[in-house]
């Protein structure tokens, strides 16, 4: 995958399309740890779309251990959104 070099103005919707598929899928808003993994993911010039899908992934394939558990960060997504780049 050839890498991209982001500008500040194409980041900006990229960020707010990732939020919002987080907040919707988690219920939860981002932490300042989710911002700077995501940052990491878009300044290794990674495309929105892998990263949209491996999130996607990791929600519809998560499987509670206990009451309760959950999703605690875009952390825990990022084995799917590799996994979508190479796919891609």
């Amino acid at each position: 995958m050839p890498t991209t070099v982001y500008t500040d103005d194409q980041l900006e919707p990229m960020f707010q399309d990732v939020e919002e598929l987080w907040v919707k899928l988690s219920g939860k808003e981002f932490r300042p740890m989710d911002w700077a993994f995501l940052e990491s993911f878009f300044k290794a010039g990674i495309p929105l779309a892998p990263i949209l899908k491996g999130i996607e992934t990791s929600f519809r394939r998560f499987k509670p251990k206990f009451p309760g558990d959950r999703i605690g960060g875009l952390s825990y997504c990022a084995p799917e959104i590799c996994r979508a780049c190479i796919e891609d």
